[in-house]
């Protein structure tokens, strides 16, 4: 399990600002390139340095929780008389001006220098809750969703009064694995455990696990770091503790202990001058294999410890991730701050780092225990030290507020609350595959893009209605519109900081430079369909029902869960007051399996350049473009045929996927007051086929 969850700014070297990767929604075998994400905004205009009576970090802690369950990280402050919430709707937080509940208050007695607090789910009911370790034992506060029930103790131990936070720690981990934080101190003689239990509201007895990691043994907050993360991916937290002679493990087990400490990496020690005052040492699971590893800022470098399982001593591989981010290169403790966290849902951790001139991000590249990290490009202008953000005083995190399964970057900054929210898609990575459904199999294809973008976040971008004498001189009636578009050189410059895009119009474009067809001819944006808008009725392709991929309002996704689908067309006119905007065409991929609706169509010839696709959970939405050759071109550079675009489309986590332009029979549908606009291969509607298309194959996400 990951600390990601467990969120305190009590106990800064325990967790300091670490998250292991989730897994990955989709594949992605070419790597991972983002649009930066936009300047920084202000979501809720509250709890800030000079908002309100003002708030200071050393006296009102402030961080985040998911605490309505919906997916979206939480606004949580602790204020003068109780905890005050600002709920996330994915562009803002809802401020809430009343406190959610009357406890874990600087007028209650709580205080940043000894009372740890804390958002984690402690019922399992998929709501944050809140711990506070407390002058007379551990309080938590369960929440409903709209408030927090009163504050309770669960357990008279690990009270600031016996446990000062000097040297000794408390925190919370799962350490039994059954998916309730434990409470665990590490203190005097060794590292005590109370083992969650929920269904009576407390904490077990504390009892000590281990025989170690406590100031009897010379383990001390000024030197050396103790932390919790799973280090064999058995869903139970171990020990990591750097020390004196290297990195000690102790694996928790099934009889409530830890085994005995070992050495597994010789290095991260005092003994190798690294400490708490210079170098940062954190966990994170570097390499996509489920296992937390040892990570190090150093002097020159940034270093691994790649875990294996186990904590034979020793036997742990150490090797040089980067020289960024180290102390050499300027960053330090208390100026810079840096954070391991899975920014483009790879599975690997990467590195953020917040200095002077903002925010810097380097990707984990490669497999195994080959890691390693880009080139850091500055990602966001803000948040930096040249903001006036100041480490200790401007609290800064990295957390998903808007449920697209990514972490953003947000902080507590002197007028409120403030996050950069990413543009949604990235754009994009050229494939070459092999056809898989050509004549002879596996033919290959040179030349197709795929560019994905994440729900709900992302909203469709029509382009503007066409005049029909708009190409009227081009005998071809083509409508050449860039079909990719991002911030890279050679595809803009429609994107900027706010927004990015994606267009298709394979049907009606070559991708290859140099096409006769690329002089502009029609203007490309100026529709965006707004969640008020209804669709069409839909048509047929090929004498059966065309199925539709639906995009839901907001409020629609946020109370089912479900971003996006492929409807059936019976199924559109239930749905239809929550459909925002729609695509259809025949429905391509199933269940992750090739649908074969070619009904007129030879399934061994180049009819397919374009495709969309969703993965299972319908968050993630695949966009494909097949090189269109020149005019059509000669196969394999005029398109694939539909199996192949499904392989396509399934090999980059497609579960389900529609065709948009197989035979040009697909359809993008919306109204726009008393006028219906649709693209159809046969919509000859102005007294010739293909001459009118006042909504081409062309789609773009924001």
């Amino acid at each position: 399990m990951s600390l990601f969850n467990w969120k305190s700014v009590g106990v800064c070297a325990l967790l300091s600002a670490m998250a292991l990767g989730a897994p990955a929604s989709a594949a992605d075998p070419n790597g991972s390139r983002y649009d930066d994400w936009s300047q920084n905004e202000v979501w809720l205009a509250h709890y800030g340095r000079y908002t309100d009576s003002g708030w200071v970090s050393s006296k009102y802690p402030r961080m985040f929780g998911d605490i309505n369950g919906d997916g979206m990280q939480d606004v949580v402050a602790f204020g003068q008389t109780g905890v005050y919430i600002g709920i996330s709707n994915g562009t803002s937080f809802i401020n809430d001006p009343n406190v959610w509940v009357s406890a874990f208050g600087y007028g209650d007695g709580w205080r940043v220098g000894t009372d740890p607090r804390f958002t984690a789910d402690m019922n399992g009911d998929g709501k944050d809750d809140l711990v506070g370790f407390g002058n007379d034992g551990v309080y938590v506060a369960i929440s409903t969703g709209t408030s927090f029930n009163a504050a309770t103790r669960w357990s008279d131990q690990f009270a600031s009064s016996v446990w000062p936070n000097s040297n000794w720690i408390r925190t919370l981990g799962d350490v039994n694995g059954d998916g309730h934080p434990d409470a665990v101190g590490f203190g005097t003689d060794g590292v005590y455990v109370g083992l969650a239990d929920p269904t009576n509201s407390k904490f077990g007895d504390a009892t000590r696990w281990i025989e170690n990691y406590g100031t009897d043994q010379a383990w001390n907050t000024t030197e050396y770091t103790r932390l919790l993360a799973d280090v064999n991916a058995d869903g139970k937290d171990d020990i990591i503790g750097y020390g004196i002679q290297g990195t000690y493990v102790s694996l928790a087990q099934s009889n409530n202990t830890f085994n005995a400490a070992s050495l597994v990496v010789a290095n991260f020690g005092s003994d190798q001058m690294w400490s708490n005052a210079k170098h940062l040492r954190t966990a994170a699971d570097v390499n996509g294999d489920g296992k937390a590893d040892l990570v190090g800022f150093g002097d020159t470098a940034t270093y691994v410890g790649y875990s294996n399982g186990t904590n034979t001593a020793n036997s742990w591989t150490f090797a040089t991730l980067t020289d960024q981010f180290s102390l050499g290169s300027g960053w330090t403790n208390d100026g810079t701050l840096r954070i391991m966290t899975d920014v483009n849902s790879d599975g690997k951790a990467d590195i953020v780092g917040f200095n002077a001139p903002g925010m810097q991000v380097a990707l984990a590249q490669g497999q195994d225990q080959d890691v390693t990290y880009s080139t850091a490009k500055q990602w966001v202008n803000d948040f930096g030290s040249n903001q006036a953000w100041v480490v200790g005083e401007s609290p800064r995190f990295m957390v998903d507020v808007n449920g697209d399964g990514r972490p953003e970057p947000a902080g507590y900054g002197y007028y409120g609350v403030y996050v950069s929210a990413p543009a949604s898609l990235y754009c994009c990575d050229k494939v070459n595959f092999l056809d898989t459904g050509s004549n002879p199999p596996n033919k290959q294809v040179d030349g197709a893009w795929i560019g994905r973008t994440y729900l709900p976040r992302a909203q469709l971008v029509l382009n503007a209605p066409n005049k029909p004498t708009t190409c009227e001189n081009n005998p071809t009636y083509k409508n050449p519109v860039e079909p990719i578009v991002a911030n890279s050189t050679g595809y803009g410059p429609w994107s900027n900081q706010y927004s990015a895009r994606l267009f298709i119009n394979a049907n009606f474009f070559d991708i290859n430079a140099g096409n006769p067809y690329t002089t502009p001819c029609t203007t490309a944006l100026g529709w965006t369909i707004g969640n008020t808008e209804t669709v069409s009725t839909y048509g047929t392709v090929h004498g059966g029902a065309t199925q539709t991929m639906a995009f839901f309002t907001p409020a629609h996704a946020q109370s089912t869960g479900i971003y996006a689908e492929i409807l059936g067309n019976n199924a559109v006119s239930s749905q239809r007051d929550n459909i925002q905007n729609a695509v259809s065409g025949f429905t391509l991929v199933s269940d992750g399996q090739f649908n074969d609706q070619s009904s007129g169509i030879a399934p061994t010839t180049n009819r397919a350049r374009a495709g969309i696709g969703l993965t299972q959970d319908g968050k993630t939405l695949i966009l494909a473009i097949v090189n269109n050759g020149n005019d059509g071109g000669t196969y394999p550079n005029g398109g694939t045929t539909l199996k192949g675009l499904a392989d396509l489309l399934i090999a980059n986590g497609a579960y389900s996927a529609l065709t948009l332009d197989g035979s040009g029979s697909s359809q993008l549908v919306f109204s726009n007051g008393a006028v219906t606009y649709k693209s159809v291969g046969s919509d000859n509607a102005q007294g010739g086929t293909h001459q009118y298309r006042p909504v081409p194959i062309f789609l773009g996400v924001r």
